[in-house]
């Protein structure tokens, strides 16, 4: 089974208007023993085994979206970010040994702070499965939708529900899918923010510190 990865950019944290048209969500977010933001060698202490499937920095992997719908890195609407300042982002896509396994986690993004060298995680997508295999993936997604609601948007190119504002900070998109053990599942991936907005406003300092330094060379 193919998972999808999904590389996000978000926000500033001064600019909130992005979200203007979304009602506040309150979907579940902590699916896992780490939280995002956290340091990706807590996360590979927690989930052994996680291989990089992608390395690059956040501008390339953005201009691979439009062919490769294996991976979604796309800047938000309502925002301005410069090509100049993602691209100091280095991003990385880690792969599970076996994806798709229940319960557990499938794939999982970091982006590292330019200034400090830190690598923290970033999004994760999480496979939750139904306890019955009657259960149909559309009827899994409906209970989902049961729970918290309608979704914001849907991204027909990769088959994800899209819920937007989640406390405040997070994305969240769903997937719904057949495991080929015929069990349904919904890929469920959670997208920080914040941690975006972090890494980027490392990235501004860290480059125009570089750009600085080169006054001395005239």
């Amino acid at each position: 089974m193919r998972i999808f990865s999904v590389i996000l950019a978000a926000l500033f944290a001064a600019s909130p208007a992005v979200f203007a048209e979304s009602p506040a969500r309150a979907n579940k977010v902590d699916y896992l023993k780490v939280s995002p933001g956290d340091k990706m060698e807590t996360f590979n202490s927690r989930y052994s085994g996680f291989a990089v499937k992608s390395s690059s920095n956040f501008l390339e992997l953005e201009k691979r979206t439009a062919l490769d719908y294996a991976i979604f890195v796309r800047r938000p609407k309502g925002a301005v970010f410069f090509d100049r300042f993602v691209r100091v982002i280095p991003a990385k896509i880690h792969s599970a040994p076996q994806p798709g396994q229940c319960d557990a986690p499938s794939e999982a993004v970091s982006l590292t702070m330019a200034e400090t060298g830190e690598e923290v995680l970033y999004a994760y997508s999480f496979t939750a499965c139904a306890d019955d295999p009657l259960v149909s993936p559309g009827r899994f997604l409906d209970k989902y939708m049961e729970r918290y609601g309608s979704y914001d948007e849907k991204d027909y190119d990769r088959g994800q529900h899209v819920y937007n504002n989640v406390n405040s900070r997070y994305q969240v998109r769903v997937k719904p899918v057949a495991l080929p053990s015929k069990i349904s599942a919904l890929i469920i991936t959670v997208i920080d923010e914040k941690v975006f907005n972090d890494a980027y406003r490392s990235a501004r300092v860290k480059l125009r510190d570089a750009e600085e330094t080169t006054r001395e060379k005239f």
